[in-house]
């Protein structure tokens, strides 16, 4: 998991994703920073790993699907 113990900042995103060549095997817990695009995070859109956090897939060759948004 990565993420933040304690306070998270703001406008920080906790989501429930699963790697979709795996379903229902690997499930993450992951804090998201808001979009690029300003838009919110949706059930569906893909977030991929890149370095030690997650974001919009791009590149990334270690992704997942948003399965379920905690808090926003």
């Amino acid at each position: 998991m990565v993420g933040f113990e304690g306070r998270r900042p703001i406008d920080m995103v906790r989501v429930f994703a699963e790697n979709p060549h795996f379903n229902g095997l690997i499930i993450r817990i992951v804090d998201l920073l808001p979009r690029e695009d300003g838009n919110k995070w949706q059930i569906g859109d893909e977030i991929g790993l890149h370095g030690s956090s997650w974001r919009e897939r791009g590149e990334a060759n270690v992704y997942a699907t948003i399965k379920e948004i905690v808090d926003d």
